[in-house]
Parts: C-alpha cells; sequence; structure tokens
C-alpha cells in the first residue's frame, strides 16, 4: 500500500510525510532559561512523593474499584469532561495543572484491545456480574511467551496506565485522544453492564479535574476535526503552555495523524514532541530481527525502543531525535 501524506486512514495504515511549513503558533516566543536543579534532598523528597502517590493509587485499584458501586458508575459513560463541553472562558483555569508549562497528549490508549482484536475476552472474576479487571488487563493477563507483539504492548499499556493514574492523581493537567464514535466501532466482546471503553478511561483517569478528552476525527484515525484542532489550539493557547507532549498509540499511525494536525496550521513542530517511554508500537508491527525492545525481565529496553523507532521510515520520529524525549516526571521502573 502506498502512504500518502495526511491521508485519513485507518490506524493501521502509515503517516508518511514530513510537514513542510508550520505556520503561526498559538505559544507565544519566550526566552528559554534553565531549570533549576534539584539538591539530593530535594530529589529524594520528591521520589517520596511520587511513591506515595503510587502507593495511593495501587491501595484503591485494590479495593475501591473493585466495588460493585464503583464498577455500576465506571460503566455509565466516561467521567472526565469533554474540551468541548468546557466553557472557553474557563480555559484559562486548567493553567493551575500545568507542569512545566507543558500539555500533556494520550492518543487513543487501550487501542488494540478494543479495535483491532477480534477474539472473545474473558470476564475473569466478576462482581454482580461485573468484570474487576478491565478489558485490557483480561486481554493480557496469560499471554504466551512466543507472543512477543502483545508482550510488549501488554508492558506499554501498563507503562500508560501508571502515567494517567498518576496524572489524575497528582493534578496535573492531561489531554485523551478517544477515537471519534469510539461506541459503534468496538470489537471487543465482554460484560453486558455497559460501556466498556469508558469503564477503562474511567479506570485510568479516576474522574479527575485535571484530565480532559476530545474525540478524533474517526474512530480509526488520529486526526482532530477542525472544530476540536480550534478548541485544542486556543486550549493551549489560553493555558500558557509553552510544548505539546505526545504519547500513547501507535507511532507511525494515529499518533502522528495527531502531530500532524495540531502542527500543521496551530502549533511549530519545534513545540510539539513525543514522550520516549508513552509512545507504543502497533502489535499489528513486526519489530525487525536484532532490535530487541523487552529485556529478559519482560520491561521495555528503551534504547531498544529508540531504536525501533529509528528504523521506521514512515514516522514522524524519523530524523527528528530532539522531539524524541523521555517523561520527565518520574522514572517509570524506579518508582513502582
Amino acid at each position: 500500500m502506498m502512504h500518502l501524506p495526511f491521508s485519513r486512514s485507518r490506524c493501521g495504515c502509515s503517516v508518511a510525510a514530513v510537514l513542510l511549513v508550520a505556520l503561526l503558533s498559538a505559544f507565544g516566543c519566550a526566552e528559554k532559561t534553565a531549570a533549576p536543579k534539584l539538591t539530593s534532598e530535594e530529589k529524594d523528597r520528591e521520589r517520596a512523593r511520587v511513591k506515595a502517590i503510587f502507593t495511593q493509587i495501587d491501595q484503591e485499584n485494590n479495593t475501591v474499584k473493585r466495588t460493585a458501586g464503583w464498577l455500576k458508575e465506571a460503566y455509565q459513560g466516561i467521567g472526565i469532561k469533554k474540551l468541548n463541553d468546557v466553557p472557553r472562558d474557563s480555559f484559562s483555569s486548567y493553567a493551575s495543572f500545568l507542569y512545566k508549562n507543558q500539555v500533556y497528549v494520550i492518543v487513543h490508549p487501550g487501542y488494540f484491545t478494543f479495535f483491532q482484536n477480534t477474539g472473545d475476552v474473558p470476564l475473569g472474576q466478576v462482581v454482580e456480574g461485573m468484570p474487576i479487571l478491565n478489558v485490557v488487563e483480561r486481554f493480557t493477563m496469560d499471554l504466551k511467551p512466543e507472543q512477543q507483539n502483545l508482550r510488549i504492548m501488554r508492558e506499554q499499556e501498563r507503562i500508560l496506565r501508571d502515567f494517567m493514574e498518576f496524572m489524575s492523581r497528582d493534578k496535573k493537567l492531561l489531554i485523551v485522544v478517544v477515537p471519534g464514535d469510539y461506541r459503534a466501532h468496538i470489537s471487543v466482546k465482554g460484560a453486558d453492564a455497559g460501556d466498556e471503553y469508558a469503564r477503562f478511561l474511567n479506570d485510568l483517569t479516576n474522574r479527575s479535574e485535571s484530565v480532559l478528552y476530545v474525540e478524533s476525527e474517526t474512530w480509526s484515525n488520529g486526526f482532530l476535526a477542525q472544530r476540536e484542532l480550534n478548541l485544542f489550539a486556543d486550549f493551549v493557547n489560553a493555558v500558557g503552555a509553552k510544548r505539546v507532549v505526545i504519547g500513547g498509540g501507535y507511532i507511525g499511525m494515529c499518533l502522528d495523524n495527531f502531530y500532524a494536525s495540531i502542527v500543521k496550521e496551530k502549533i511549530p513542530r519545534s513545540k510539539a514532541s513525543f514522550a520516549l517511554d508513552l509512545t507504543t508500537i502497533s502489535p499489528a508491527m513486526e519489530v525487525p530481527s536484532g532490535i530487541e525492545v523487552l529485556d529478559q525481565s519482560g520491561r521495555l529496553d528503551f534504547a531498544g525502543v529508540k531504536k525501533y523507532f529509528r528504523s521506521r521510515g514512515d514516522t514522524m520520529l524519523q530524523d527528528e531525535a530532539k522531539r524524541l524525549r523521555k517523561n520527565p516526571f518520574y522514572d517509570v521502573y524506579a518508582h513502582r
């Protein structure tokens, strides 16, 4: 298949173009100032704070989120606000949630499990007929060693979950790009309790006031339609953000679609980047021989992940090393 620039293709199709121009930005120009370095004591306090937040997350996941009351509400619909429903004169109030003047965006979390997997997903343990674990957890529970691509996906989805839960608990600004009209296109067969994808998102975002969502143009690509693109750019401008940091799925596919949308008209390429540890590989793509993405313990080898990204000739990351950055909040393996 020939890949065309900005084609409105399914998430399984690539976006090959390197963008030619970035027009006027929603961001103002500002001189770069070096962030003050933390002392060893400050670093220790921050590590302790992050670990305390994850302890709270784990406790709630093992208690409150296993109750019938929580599950019933989670299945009713997406519990975070939709950007379209936030009054424009309230946009600036979200500036208090910014971290280092950055807006974080996660594109299409859980995509393969909900939209590309065609098999049944077991219910596992249930409470009043509702599964205790969400669909992604159940789908990846008993993977075989030879299911390498799914094992990579499981680890990446776990890291995404940790990040989204951390953002929601620490009241940091996050925007989730949800597949457009997703309910009509979900392929997974699970519980009859209600909206499985909404339950999944509620599991990750905890109905946090610092997390918003916006729908992509369709369920099968990550582009923003013009209305949502204008809203997103106006929102980023209103909160005074200086950078948009992107993660989710998948590189060379929906992730590139979203990037292409925002930098085509609204945001300079220099102000948008991908987070290395939050940028995921499609299970439909084979990792080339000689590139190891997982280490012996099943954790991601980020040097291997970066090597894989560089091997792709149809991704926005090609030859753009400066746009691929480590997540600055916490080391994904040092705090879990």
